[in-house]
Order: C-alpha cells, then sequence, then structure tokens
C-alpha cells in the first residue's frame, strides 16, 4: 500500500456498534502523521460512517502550541508532511461538526511505552539485521528515543478524546 493511503482506511474497520446499537468508531493514532488534506477526507469519511447519536474515539499525539509543520528530521525521515495537532487546532477542527465528550491526556504514560519498544527492538536487533541496515537501526532507535524524551519533558502529549455528532443522550461517561 502507498505511503499515506493507510490512514484513511484506518477508521473502517474499527466501525463497529457497542451492546445498545450505538456506532462506533476509533482512529488508534495517525492524525499527527496524515497532512492537512487528508485531515478533511479523514472527517468527511467520518462523519458519512457514524449515525447521529454514534461516538468516535480520537487517539493522537498532540502538540502543546500550534504549528503547520514539524520537526525536520521527523518530516524528513519519520512523517513526511505531517505534523503534531495542537489542543486549539483539534478543538477548532471539531467544532462545527462533533460535540466533545471527552478528553483524556496520558503522554507521561507513554514515554514508557517507547522505552519498551526501543528495549524490545535493541534485544531482537540481532535477528532484524537480516532485514533492516544499520542506518534504520540508527535511526528507528533515535526516532524512538527522541519522542519518548519529548513525552518526558512534556514536549509533546497523549490523547484520547472522545467525540459525537449530535451528543450522546444523557451523557457521555468515560470508563477510568
Amino acid at each position: 500500500m502507498p505511503r499515506g493511503d493507510c490512514r484513511e482506511k484506518m477508521v473502517v474497520p474499527l466501525l463497529g456498534a457497542n451492546g445498545d446499537g450505538r456506532q462506533e468508531a476509533a482512529e488508534p493514532g495517525g492524525t499527527e502523521s496524515m497532512t492537512q488534506d487528508r485531515r478533511g477526507r479523514f472527517r468527511q469519511k467520518l462523519e458519512s460512517l457514524l449515525d447521529d447519536d454514534g461516538i468516535f474515539l480520537l487517539h493522537t499525539i498532540g502538540a502543546n502550541r500550534s504549528v503547520r509543520c514539524t520537526d525536520p528530521w521527523i518530516d524528513r525521515y519519520i512523517f513526511p508532511n505531517a505534523m503534531l495537532p495542537s489542543a486549539r487546532q483539534i478543538a477548532a477542527a471539531a467544532e462545527e461538526f462533533f460535540i466533545l465528550e471527552d478528553w483524556h491526556g496520558f503522554g507521561t504514560d507513554y514515554d514508557r511505552t517507547l522505552m519498551a519498544w526501543h528495549r524490545n527492538f535493541t534485544r531482537a536487533w540481532q535477528a532484524l539485521r537480516q532485514v533492516y541496515d544499520e542506518r534504520f537501526r540508527r535511526m528507528w532507535s533515535y526516532s524512538l528515543l527522541s519522542c519518548a524524551g519529548s513525552f518526558r519533558g512534556r514536549a509533546i502529549q497523549l490523547w484520547q478524546i472522545v467525540l459525537s455528532p449530535a451528543g450522546v443522550a444523557g451523557g457521555y461517561r468515560a470508563p477510568r
């Protein structure tokens, strides 16, 4: 699949109905790596899939400040033409189309996740080196460790945001 195409398709297999028959959709990370034009198409697709009583979980990495581009190294080697959306940018993009039901931040936990991924990658390197070169190893390690540091330093965040097209009757109750 060509780079960039997979992010638009991620919501479709995750669309389902809960026990009450309400439609639910989730996007398990990826809006941060979408280009601006793909975000608009993603929102339109989501609107077409959800009924008024449906809910949508957006799981995304976000930035503390609004920007229009990302770190030059990340842009060149990891996520070309991407950016980390800020809370303001997410809220502005959603306000005409969705009701914000819940916003949960747990970026400090993601530091530990990235460090575990790095440990697993390092342990598995002997097998992986048959497929990937040393340059890939260095870049992937740098990416995991620099992102872990950004979460640890609170420069970037990890959010789960619940949105609905018309509001959840009686209000949304977040499981915590």
